[in-house]
């Protein structure tokens, strides 16, 4: 399972990024099973937003560009987009 939450970064976020990782066993006598999730958080510059691909350019803090291809649900949000708005974006990884 995927999850992508983005808005408008505030002036006071950094650009650094954040990862986090965790994971939990059930308890002993339980049902065995196990579950995991990484958490990333971060800061990026908006470059562009081609509606007909839905793929969005953003540069990362190291400076490497990134292509992504938009979700319909953040598609309003990419288009909606300047060049040069930094954007706050959140990636959660469970599995």
């Amino acid at each position: 399972m995927e999850s992508v939450a983005v808005g408008m970064a505030l002036p006071e976020d950094t650009d650094e990024t954040i990862a986090l990782e965790g994971a939990v066993v059930a308890p002993e006598g339980a049902k065995p099973g196990v579950a995991g999730a990484e958490v990333f958080s971060t800061v990026v510059e908006f470059i562009s937003y081609d509606p007909k691909s839905k793929v969005a350019l953003v540069e990362l803090n190291d400076g490497n560009i990134y292509a992504a291809k938009v979700r319909r649900e953040l598609r309003a949000f990419a288009a909606a987009r300047q060049p040069g708005d930094r954007i706050a974006a959140a990636i959660v990884l469970a599995g």
